[in-house]
């Protein structure tokens, strides 16, 4: 009753089966005998689409499970950490913080029209030039490292610090990049997923957009829905 009581209503069969193997997997299995109790080994999960991995990860197929059913398992359930999933032609990250989406990064070749630099600059927060300039100040420092960390080399903190760019500004743009990437992970037909508890990237931890799930969910489907409508 406490497990049904976190998900969100009209909920799919596959939405539950990812809830209650995470809420299994949270519960040591004894088997009694007698006036005695052993734990249970290991037994192969019969239902094979949801498996829980390792570092406590809840790992599955979009083409089993739809993925905005596990975001909001998670969002309801205030969970912590990172799902990834991995398909074609893309990778995409959600950072998650007490089921509040803190930012969402990706690669590959489908998630091309979401990059940064492309956003500030339909923003009008920053022009091309700038962009351009602070890409190659980026290879440049990645070429030789000085030292630097990882973050420090972000497109965007690097037009922060070089004061073409407010952190205001950045934060909405890395909102609106957390959207479209949000929308592409919904769209993707095949890949697997999986969702690491209390693993942060350190990327989301910098950002904490703080996003709560149910608008950015409503605005990718909206999306995906004008996509439909074009694609007929």
């Amino acid at each position: 009753r406490e497990l049904l009581g976190t998900l969100t209503k009209p909920f799919s069969p596959e939405a539950l089966v990812a809830a209650l193997t995470a809420a299994l997997a949270r519960t040591p299995a004894v088997a009694v005998r007698g006036d005695q109790t052993a734990p249970l080994g290991p037994e192969p999960s019969a239902l094979g689409e949801v498996t829980l991995g390792p570092e406590d990860a809840l790992a599955g197929r979009v083409e089993h499970i739809a993925l905005a059913d596990v975001l909001q398992m998670l969002a309801a359930q205030q969970q912590t950490g990172t799902l990834e999933l991995r398909g074609d032609d893309l990778a995409i990250a959600i950072g998650l913080s007490r089921g509040r989406v803190d930012l969402a990064l990706g690669g590959g070749r489908a998630c091309a029209g979401a990059r940064l630099g492309r956003i500030l600059v339909e923003d009008g927060a920053v022009s091309r030039a700038q962009v351009d300039q602070a890409l190659l100040a980026q290879a440049s420092l990645l070429a030789d490292r000085r030292g630097q960390d990882d973050l420090a080399l972000r497109l965007g903190t690097l037009l922060v610090e070089g004061g073409a760019l407010s952190s205001d500004a950045l934060s909405h743009a890395l909102g609106r990049q957390t959207t479209e990437l949000i929308t592409i992970a919904l769209r993707a037909a095949r890949g697997s997923f999986r969702f690491l508890r209390s693993h942060a990237r350190r990327e989301a931890a910098e950002a904490r957009l703080g996003l709560p799930l149910s608008p950015l969910l409503l605005e990718a489907i909206r999306r995906l829905d004008e996509w439909r409508v074009l694609e007929r």
